[in-house]
């Protein structure tokens, strides 16, 4: 939930904002697959899988909470966060990182299941 006081200058980000992140870090630290790196918190990632935060994101691996069984998973292990954007199918667009490598990768997920947002401003 984006909790702020002018709420028409924030929105969820889009697919393209998300792939537009990631080409920017990677370019940025001339590497490739490393967005995660750079955008993970310093602590709280399951065995030493922290990054660096450098860009202020502070990603925590909250994992995400599963509708069919009611139960939430994967907390320390992977932090998730939606798009605005669906796909064909009409599922969205999420973006995911893993305490086992660098990687901020796109996957789909169930609209029913809960998972973390993060807002942008426009300007």
């Amino acid at each position: 939930m984006c909790v702020i006081q002018n709420y028409n200058e924030w929105r969820l980000p889009t697919k393209e904002d998300w792939e537009k992140l990631i080409k920017y870090i990677e370019q940025e630290n001339n590497c490739n697959n490393c967005a995660g790196k750079y955008l993970k918190s310093k602590t709280g990632w399951n065995s030493n899988g922290n990054g660096e935060d450098k860009y202020g994101f502070n990603a925590m691996p909250m994992g995400y909470g599963d509708m069919n069984d009611n139960k939430f998973k994967e907390a320390g292990n992977s932090g998730n966060w939606w798009s605005s954007s669906e796909n064909v199918s009409g599922s969205s667009y999420l973006f995911k990182m893993e305490y086992m490598n660098n990687i901020l990768s796109e996957k789909t997920g169930s609209k029913s299941d809960f998972y973390s947002v993060r807002c942008v401003k426009d300007n």
